[in-house]
């Protein structure tokens, strides 16, 4: 694929686009900024590995938690940008179970048993004593919401546009996880640290672009920012959602990652010799390059 005249491409691998991505596109700041941007809707956080180890993609939209077992290998990847406050997560149910009581032998989708959004699942299920759940790695979000639908899984965690659908069908939702778990942190911008340096230019006109989204959603009604969502697909209830829910900022929430390390630590799930500094780079955030388009 060639760029327009002018343009540079960037790749990205995405499960739902973030409230940010949609605004920066609608007000065609991306296309300002000269990048033509390649979003791909990924399947599971491990096809987002892949894609980055390989060079597929140059960045990957996921749960921040991925990192911290992406670099137990030889993978290298650091959070350059946190893309949301939280991750508006709803922890949905087949219609006969109506509390947490209900999930008491129940099968739970996840993308991965050991990262991402499963382990806010797996911690719910060990402060509430649930017994004998079953986790079944099913894939992303849309795969989650298939195996919902279809019945092949009991619960789920979804999250919008795909949880207003779903409980539009007639599931159940059993929680949010921003009520649930406060200060679990929202997805972030991914990235191979050994690429940080040949892309920077690059990166920092896309965090230009999305500080300008940012400053333009800070400015609307959110009436206005809801309906931009509703265009882009997102339910009523969802928009409203992911609207207050969206990035402020683009600095990662270190509390929010210390919030991951405490949850994997009482899971006994966390492994060793990993710190919140070795998970991010504040390289290109206080780079000045990194300016607001628009």
């Amino acid at each position: 694929m060639e760029a327009a005249p002018g343009t540079a491409i960037l790749r990205g691998s995405i499960f739902v686009p973030p409230t940010a991505f949609v605004v920066a596109e609608h007000l065609g700041l991306f296309r300002s900024a000269g990048i033509d941007l390649g979003l791909a809707q990924t399947t599971s956080s491990t096809q987002q590995l892949d894609q980055l180890i390989d060079g597929a993609v140059d960045f990957v939209v996921t749960a921040m938690d991925n990192v911290i077992v992406w670099n137990q290998g030889s993978a290298d990847t650091r959070i350059i940008a946190q893309i949301e406050r939280t991750t508006p997560l709803s922890l949905i149910a087949k219609p006969s179970i109506t509390s947490f009581d209900g999930l008491a032998g129940a099968t739970l989708s996840v993308d991965a048993f050991d990262n991402g959004f499963a382990v806010v699942l797996r911690h719910l299920v060990q402060t509430r004593s649930i017994q004998d759940v079953r986790y079944v790695e099913t894939g992303g979000v849309h795969e989650r919401y298939s195996a919902l639908v279809d019945g092949s899984v009991d619960a789920a965690l979804l999250g919008p546009p795909l949880s207003e659908q779903a409980e539009k069908r007639g599931l159940t939702q059993l929680g949010r996880i921003d009520q649930l778990v406060p200060g679990f942190p929202g997805q972030a911008i991914v990235v191979k640290g050994d690429r940080v340096e040949e892309l920077k230019p690059l990166f920092a006109l896309l965090l230009g672009a999305l500080r300008g989204a940012i400053s333009w959603s800070d400015a609307v009604e959110e009436d206005t920012g809801a309906s931009l969502l509703i265009a882009a697909g997102f339910g009523g209830d969802s928009a409203r959602s992911a609207w207050t829910n969206r990035a402020r900022d683009l600095w990662p929430s270190l509390d929010g990652l210390e919030l991951l390390l405490t949850m994997r630590r009482a899971l006994d799930i966390l492994p060793d010799g990993v710190r919140v500094a070795d998970l991010w780079t504040d390289e290109l955030l206080t780079s000045h390059e990194t300016h607001d388009v628009g």
